[in-house]
């Protein structure tokens, strides 16, 4: 997309209309899956997040920003839903000593996938262009809506299985009864009274409950405890940790690590010339006050023009001109395929008036070939090479947490103590951003975000499992509902908070940014401890020994005599 001074709030906005609407729409979904299903639910949220990524790509496609930010809001409707609809499905499927290893592995998979993303991306963007990498993801979400049509299918067919097995065990159970039926004529006739008395009680009472559970309500929410609300601000505080940081960490990285503003004293010797390309026929070198060559190493960035003035036009530039009088305001935003990145531009002394700006800021459009080939095709370079690098990098968290998660959800499975377990992530948080804020020099990410990854490991092995833990079976879908919903406001006001944050102290992330993420570690350690606390007092429901019990078996198969007559492969 060509240069625009709206492009950095309107890319922004691209988040927003994501995770706005879903600052409610989950709720609603919750109780959406309760009442119907959550495989039918799962399927239409698919086909929504394969609707929603066709529009955006076609919106990238046509260069149309009101088309692609349709796509995001209506991709973020089924994106975040489908996840209320995965766990009510996971939670049903795999109660007891099974859930916590069932959720940790569907999440593995999600941040396999992330990582990918972090990787490849860049990559495909840097190569053939950001829009041939957006139509490659409606491909993706193509297969996620063949994988929701097959999981539809193979739900409908174990339910009717169960069906026609726990039919037939009360035909066996009911004959049994009868063989049976001149010794219990006997104790019925004496105690006839009260067992028609019992009987009715428990009529009126089965009939209550049919009442009560056929239907979910929103006021229903009021039945959740503390204990819900707790494990909800923890979700919250801890997805503030991950999902705004990952919105971030590539600046983070570059600016921290491997695409370092040069230092302040360098300038070009001629500071109104291309840098490099087929527009500098000579050469160009940057110094500093006392005429040394400035670092060239591939982790500092190149020195940029302070202005440029191009009249003539060639084929395949952009623009029909580039004069800008005055390339050195506080932000330059330099655009490449695979994102956005801000730079700071060195300001060089003038002893005539500086012309007026019509802009108050310009970019460098590493998509443009004026720039990538002809001006500063050095700085494209190293920029795309950094973007590259940065991208591998910021996938460690999301890495480990795929390969570590299965094998947590299993050791949690077994020990049990979830609410300890989960005081872990906040500390590990807690660490590693104040790391990332505070090492002098700068040390290498990797070690910080070893710790990110084992953080967002622990937090997702217990957080999700122990929801089902704090709400009726019944309320499952729509305890998660409310879950999403209040991370949903995080992620709409948290990215807001971070660019704040960012304004404030010079456009830059180290340590403002990163200050905000440890802070909002330490308030996730603060809850988790509360957790604790009124989790022992109250039942200790979060922190038993695990133990499996006839009941959790019967309620994976949603029938005790079902499960115990059957396989997995005859359900199946």
């Amino acid at each position: 997309m060509p240069p625009n001074p709206n492009f950095e709030a309107r890319f922004n906005m691209l988040y927003s209309f994501y995770s706005i609407p879903n600052i409610v729409l989950p709720f609603f979904a919750g109780s959406y899956v309760d009442r119907v299903g959550g495989a039918i639910c799962f399927l239409l949220f698919a086909s929504l997040v394969f609707g929603g990524q066709f529009i955006f790509a076609l919106g990238i496609q046509l260069k149309s920003w009101p088309l692609m930010i349709v796509g995001r809001t209506i991709e973020g409707v089924g994106g975040e839903n489908i996840c209320v609809a995965r766990s009510s499905l996971l939670a049903q499927w795999f109660l007891g000593k099974e859930s916590a290893f069932s959720m940790s592995f569907v999440a593995s998979i999600s941040r396999f996938g992330s990582a990918l993303n972090n990787i490849i991306s860049p990559m495909m963007a840097n190569s053939f262009g950001t829009s041939p990498a957006a139509w490659v993801g409606v491909l993706i979400n193509s297969i996620g809506v063949g994988t929701g049509l097959f999981l539809f299918m193979l739900d409908k067919r174990v339910r009717a299985k169960l069906t026609t097995v726990n039919r037939a065990q009360e035909e066996l159970l009911t004959e049994s009864l009868l063989k049976h039926q001149y010794v219990e004529e006997c104790s019925v006739k004496r105690e006839e009274g009260e067992e028609e008395e019992k009987e009715e009680e428990k009529a009126v009472r089965e009939d209550e409950n049919t009442k009560e559970g056929s239907s979910v309500t929103f006021s229903d929410v009021k039945r959740f405890g503390p204990l819900f609300w707790l494990l909800s601000i923890y979700g919250l505080l801890m997805g503030a940790c991950v999902e705004p940081f990952n919105n971030v960490v590539s600046g983070i990285l570059l600016e921290r690590n491997y695409f370092v503003d040069p230092p302040p004293d360098c300038k070009l010797r001629y500071p109104d010339q291309c840098t490099f390309g087929t527009l500098q026929n000579g050469s160009n070198p940057s110094t500093d006050l006392n005429g040394n060559t400035c670092p060239t190493n591939e982790d500092v960035a190149p020195v940029l023009p302070s202005s440029i003035n191009v009249t003539e036009h060639q084929e395949g530039w952009h623009e029909q001109q580039y004069v800008y009088p005055d390339l050195t305001p506080d932000l330059l935003i330099v655009m490449t395929r695979s994102g956005v990145h801000h730079a700071q531009v060195n300001t060089v002394e003038r002893k005539t008036p500086q012309l007026k700006k019509q802009e108050s800021s310009y970019y460098i459009d590493c998509n443009d070939p004026f720039w990538s080939t002809s001006c500063t095709s050095e700085y494209c370079g190293a920029q795309n090479a950094a973007t590259e690098k940065a991208g591998v990098i910021m996938s460690i968290p999301y890495l480990m947490s795929a390969v570590l998660l299965p094998f947590l959800g299993l050791i949690v499975d077994k020990i049990g103590y979830w609410a300890i377990v989960s005081a872990l992530a906040p500390l590990l948080f807690f660490i590693a951003h104040l790391v990332l804020a505070l090492q002098q020099p700068a040390g290498s990410p990797v070690g910080p975000l070893i710790g990110q990854g084992l953080a967002m490991s622990f937090f997702a092995a217990v957080f999700w499992a122990s929801v089902p833990l704090t709400v009726e079976e019944r309320l499952t879908g729509t305890a998660y509902g409310v879950i999403m919903s209040a991370m949903n406001v995080g992620f709409a006001l948290f990215p807001m908070v971070v660019a704040g944050i960012y304004n404030a102290t010079g456009r830059k992330y180290i340590p403002g940014v990163e200050f905000f993420f440890v802070a909002c570690a330490v308030l996730g350690l603060i809850v988790s401890v509360c957790l604790n606390i009124y989790d022992g007092v109250y039942g200790g429901k979060l922190n038993a020994p695990s133990k499996v019990t006839d009941e959790d078996k019967g309620e994976v198969c949603f029938s005790a005599i079902a499960c115990e007559n059957m396989s997995s492969a005859e359900i199946i």
